[in-house]
């Protein structure tokens, strides 16, 4: 059956398709005019951040699934090819009409679409809706996946980019990895160049850039900058160019750019094992930007703004024959290895594979790098506000903030221990003053006691007196009554 072999093939391109996505290698046969490689990373190749072409598996292999099983539930087996088969022709005429829409095309993409409206013509002739399905619940149940695929596209975007912070980058297996400051870079022959020697710290410090070294979007001075890694043949990368030139635009004077040319052809580049026909003239194209850059800044700047009139990249015959009107670049032989100008490729790629990009385009910034498809410029500004946000007055407020409850806190502990020193102090006083009371209480008890046996003493003795006295008395009384004649006797 004719929707079996163009499900099994549906199935074969989206595999391939997805496989490509997930190297990051622009698809074979897409040049540098196509359209492939932003439709293939755009907003619309995604539904909720999974690739469409993972979706489309499942469905195709139903159908072949469908389509090879025996004799048994034959009602449930039509009503699931119908719902399928209006699932195909739908995303199909969706996906079709967005690429009418965006002017860009996709072949492969193309070819599965229309394996899908063939497969489903096929199937819904063989199984039509109606009279089979008489109550329409494979036409509901169709146009309900066809709602949510489109609704998740529409009100949902999925997320094309990826920002990934330093800390979790593993860098190229690299021979030769650069740490730290980049090779002497070409020295522009323009007389009036003022170099600012100013070093760029980009991935806390893994890389280090001279902002000499490298052509420059922007002024110098600028508080916020960052390291663009791109190919002049690279058409997502093309895109990020011209979202980058928004950007500075929108902040001018703040902002500037340091542009690192990596080639995707082996040429010039190690790193690529594959060459693709998009890039075959990576190289040459690379060597005549730096080459102008190093006759002219001035001139390079210009020739970069010529890049992004088109909304493909220009082709290299035209790059080259403005260049050479805005500079004196006749002793250079671009399709030849250049000692000079691919020693500075050779530093860029070296840097590419430190940093562990993988892909291009990618950004550069103070702790993280960027890499995918922005979809705007509003969404590239955000990123980079997050890695340049001016944190100083926060910082200074929050360590003012520390430093008055530290003092605070210590003036607090201070005081308490000041208290608790005064407190024991008193209550030494205290205890003191009551030893001191007691030892004088002892001292007057001990005076009493003397004194009461004083008095006792004293006493006795007064009443031995007085017993004595007594007696005496009482004997003169006997003889007196003894003596009747008067006297004493």
């Amino acid at each position: 059956m004719i929707a079996s072999v163009l499900s099994f093939a549906a199935v074969v391109l989206s595999l391939f398709l997805l496989s490509v996505g997930k190297s990051g290698r622009g698809l074979p046969g897409c040049g540098a005019n196509s359209g492939c490689g932003s439709l293939a990373k755009g907003r619309w190749s995604r539904w909720l951040g999974i690739p469409t072409a993972a979706l489309a598996i499942p469905v195709y292999l139903a159908v072949l699934v469908c389509l090879s099983a025996g004799q048994g539930h034959v009602s449930q087996r039509q009503q699931a090819l119908q719902v399928l088969a209006i699932w195909m022709a739908g995303s199909a005429i969706w996906f079709t009409a967005l690429q009418v829409g965006l002017r860009r095309y996709c072949l492969y993409c193309m070819l599965i679409h229309a394996c899908g409206l063939v497969s489903a013509g096929s199937i819904l002739t063989t199984y039509p809706i109606w009279p089979m399905d008489s109550h329409g619940v494979s036409l509901a149940l169709g146009a309900a996946g066809l709602a949510v695929l489109i609704g998740g596209q529409l009100l949902l975007p999925g997320k094309t980019f990826a920002v990934e912070s330093s800390g979790a980058i593993v860098p190229s297996q690299a021979p030769s990895a650069v740490a730290g400051p980049v090779p002497k870079p070409v020295t522009p022959e323009s007389p009036a160049r003022v170099l600012s020697h100013r070093k760029i710290s980009l991935l806390s410090g893994k890389i280090v850039l001279e902002l000499d070294a490298w052509p420059l979007l922007g002024e110098p001075t600028a508080r916020q900058v960052v390291a663009w890694m791109f190919d002049y043949t690279c058409e997502e990368c093309h895109h990020l160019h011209g979202l980058l030139h928004q950007a500075l635009e929108i902040r001018k004077g703040t902002l500037a750019v340091m542009l690192l040319p990596v080639p995707q052809h082996s040429q010039c580049n190690c790193t690529i094992k594959r060459d693709d026909v998009e890039h075959a003239l990576a190289c040459p194209y690379t060597r005549v930007g730096l080459a102008l850059w190093a006759a002219s800044p001035a001139a390079y700047r210009q020739w970069d703004e010529f890049l992004l009139t088109e909304p493909t990249p220009r082709p290299y015959g035209l790059a080259m024959l403005k260049a050479k009107q805005l500079a004196d670049l006749s002793r250079y032989n671009f399709r030849e290895p250049d000692q000079t100008l691919d020693a500075q490729i050779k530093a860029a790629v070296d840097i590419y594979q430190q940093a562990g990009a993988e892909t291009i385009p990618a950004v550069l910034m103070p702790t993280c790098i960027l890499r995918g498809h922005v979809p705007d410029v509003s969404e590239l500004l955000k990123i980079i506000d997050k890695q340049f946000r001016p944190r100083p007055q926060r910082r200074l407020a929050h360590r003012t903030w520390i430093l008055a409850h530290t003092s605070r806190t210590l003036l607090a502990m201070k005081s308490w221990a000041a208290w608790g020193r005064a407190r024991c102090a008193r209550q030494e006083r205290i205890e003191q003053v009551k030893g001191e009371q007691a030892q004088q209480r002892y001292l007057q008890f001990n005076a009493l006691l003397s004194n009461a046996a004083f008095f006792r003493a004293a006493w006795a003795v007064g009443r031995e007196t007085s017993a004595v006295g007594l007696g005496f008395c009482a004997g003169n009384g006997q003889n007196q009554r003894q003596n009747p004649l008067g006297g004493w006797n």
